[in-house]
């Protein structure tokens, strides 16, 4: 107990003191004044001190150089003034007027509205490609919207005999295509040439020297207009029209109504196998072409009637066509083509005789594409072609009909082709597989040729590999062929170069002897983009088995600059 009262005074002079303090800290009721003091100036404020723990709250009034402010804010050891046009220093003294406390009363938010209240008050969301409509771009060189424009490129091969049997024989290749309009009329001028050689030991003792030339011009034409006006061009044609090849001649072309063109053509046939001009066939005819670019299903169709002459008399007498829609990612198409013959024909042929038919289509849905085709096809008869490949070329000799360098046609072969194929794209792995069918309606004997492949690709493996795994099989003719392939490849260098492995095992069975032989063969393939506008690539492989041993390389490069 004595313990007790000897410490309950200095107990009591503690909570004495702590309620002292408490009243003290506590916002004086009546107006009384704190000194303050500036502790920083910077950004047209003055901080003081003390703040909110000795009643300097917001609104108080501070007097300091005989001037007053009232505090914007404050903490609980600092109060904050804005200074205007004054200037206050550190360390400057003054006083601070603490009124009435008056407490802030938080404002009660209004209830939030429900949420069917928003139901129909915001628009359907519309994708903005729905609203777009880009011009739709023509394939090929129909149109062109560079007054200049230069592709170069080089391409090489070699393939050497591993072993004692078979000679080393060698290609290269340089050429250019250029497209040039040097005036603001539409004059403009399209060339396509390339030099090319031929190098083996035996190279002078080959069959078919005239089908290797030195100089091989595709194109060289001037041309006036363009695709939607009235024009004209003249010289070496790549194409005289949408069916037809080249010709050493002159097209002329004119716009009927929207979409709509007709033209005429006419001039000399080049060489088949050389490419040289001769005059020794002409060719002619007229063209219908409609597009629509505009459309949904921006149609393309175009019909021809052409003829042939050769040695001064008439030779070809064809009409043909095709027609393709475009109904969103998918295409539809078929063409034609009728031909004419003389009663007496060395081929022959009927009269009349269709010489070429055929659907196509493709479609795609998201990943998955499909595509099919089927086409009849006749073997090309002319006069003209009789003249370069022979009698032999065009029909089957008959036992004890054939006489020197004639024999008895049987009519022209025919043949149908059947393909369907198909591919599926999805994140980390791609398919794509197809088959081909071919059939000899001419001859009973000949056997159905079938084939198809399959191939999977394994992508972004470790970010840029991928793994590619390949089968195929071929069958109906003389060899049966089976083979597979497998190998590693890797995109570097953000997709500027490519580089490729592979392994390949062939299976050949030769149907005579029933004889089995096994071809091993490895490969690399390197595809270089140093710029946008350049293109390298390299491919080497080498082949090993029962039947063969051989090394193949082979070079490319494009340049396109940006003229």
């Amino acid at each position: 107990m004595r313990t007790l009262q000897t410490l309950g005074l200095p107990v009591a002079l503690v909570l004495l003191a702590l309620g002292a303090m408490a009243q003290g800290r506590k916002a004086p009721t009546v107006a009384s004044k704190v000194e303050v003091t500036v502790v920083e100036v910077a950004g047209g404020h003055a901080y003081l001190k003390p703040g909110v723990t000795f009643g300097v709250r917001r609104g108080a009034t501070v007097t300091l150089r005989s001037k007053s402010y009232t505090v914007l804010s404050a903490t609980a050891s600092h109060a904050v003034i804005a200074l205007g046009e004054s200037a206050l220093h550190e360390g400057d003294k003054g006083t601070a007027v603490l009124g009435e406390v008056v407490e802030d009363k938080a404002k009660e938010l209004p209830a939030p509205r429900p949420v069917s209240s928003f139901t129909g008050i915001w628009p359907a969301p519309e994708a903005p490609a729905l609203r777009q409509v880009p011009k739709a771009i023509p394939l090929g060189a129909e149109e062109r919207n560079r007054r200049l424009d230069l592709l170069l490129w080089s391409a090489g091969g070699v393939v050497a005999p591993l072993g004692a049997r078979g000679v080393t024989i060698g290609r290269a290749e340089v050429g250019a295509r250029l497209h040039v309009e040097p005036m603001s009329r539409p004059f403009s001028m399209d060339l396509d040439l390339a030099l090319q050689g031929w190098f083996a030991g035996d190279l002078s003792s080959r069959d078919g020297g005239s089908a290797r030339p030195l100089l091989r011009v595709r194109e060289l034409a001037l041309s006036y207009g363009t695709s939607q006006s009235f024009g004209g061009s003249l010289g070496r044609l790549r194409y005289a029209a949408s069916t037809l090849g080249m010709l050493d001649g002159a097209r002329i072309r004119a716009p009927l109504t929207s979409g709509l063109t007709v033209s005429a053509f006419g001039g000399a046939i080049p060489n088949p196998l050389s490419g040289s001009f001769e005059t020794a066939s002409q060719r002619f005819g007229v063209e219908a072409r409609y597009a629509d670019p505009t459309s949904k299903l921006r149609p393309e169709a175009a019909l021809v009637a052409h003829g042939s002459t050769y040695d001064a008399r008439f030779d070809e007498r064809r009409l043909t066509g095709y027609v393709a829609l475009f109904p969103g990612a998918a295409r539809f198409g078929g063409h034609f083509e009728l031909s004419a013959f003389d009663r007496d024909n060395a081929f022959g042929a009927s009269p009349l005789e269709v010489t070429a038919a055929g659907v196509d289509g493709s479609m795609r849905w998201g990943p998955l594409q499909i595509g099919a085709r089927m086409d009849l096809r006749k073997q090309e008869a002319s006069r003209w072609l009789w003249s370069f490949l022979g009698p032999s070329w065009f029909c089957t000799p008959v036992a004890g009909a054939t006489v020197g360098d004639k024999c008895a046609p049987s009519g022209l072969s025919a043949r149908y082709f059947a393909s369907v194929d198909a591919s599926l794209l999805l994140e980390r792995f791609a398919f794509s597989a197809g088959a081909t069918l071919i059939r000899d309606l001419s001859s009973q004997g000949l056997p159905t040729q079938l084939g198809g492949f399959l191939t999977g690709r394994w992508l972004r493996l470790l970010r840029h590999g991928r793994i590619d795994l390949t089968g195929s099989a071929a069958t109906g003719t003389y060899v049966d062929q089976f083979g597979w392939s497998l190998g590693p490849g890797a995109s570097l260098l953000a997709d500027k170069l490519d580089v490729a492995l592979y392994y390949r095992q062939g299976i050949f069975r030769y149907r005579p002897n029933d004889t089995v032989l096994l071809q091993h063969a490895l490969g690399t393939s390197v595809m270089v983009w140093p710029r946008a506008d350049v293109a390298l690539a390299l491919q080497g492989e080498g082949v090993g088995g029962d039947d063969s041993q051989f090394l193949y390389v082979f070079a490319s490069a494009v340049w396109r600059p940006r003229l």
